[in-house]
């Protein structure tokens, strides 16, 4: 019983400590009419049209096709500036 007295009392003093903070909400939710005139940050290109900054991009293949050299190339070119070669 008195580690459950323990465990209560501080679980209670951290759920205040984080009242307190007063932080602003991260999740914002807009109606359909402010989403559409919402002004959205323009997408920087990092590599050609389908690579952009803070985008996902995804790669898919058969097993030994070559998506590991396909990556590495394409982070290469990436951090160095250079242009990727590939052919199909």
């Amino acid at each position: 019983m008195r580690y459950q007295d323990e465990s209560t009392q501080r679980g209670a003093a951290f759920l205040d400590q984080q009242a307190q903070k007063q932080e602003q909400p991260r999740l914002v939710s807009l109606e359909a009419g402010e989403l559409l005139t919402f002004n959205f940050q323009k997408q920087e290109p990092l590599l050609g049209p389908w690579l952009r900054k803070q985008k996902l991009a995804m790669v898919h293949a058969w097993r030994g096709v070559g998506k590991t050299h396909f990556a590495l190339g394409v982070a290469y070119a990436v951090a160095s500036g250079a242009a990727v070669k590939w052919g199909a």
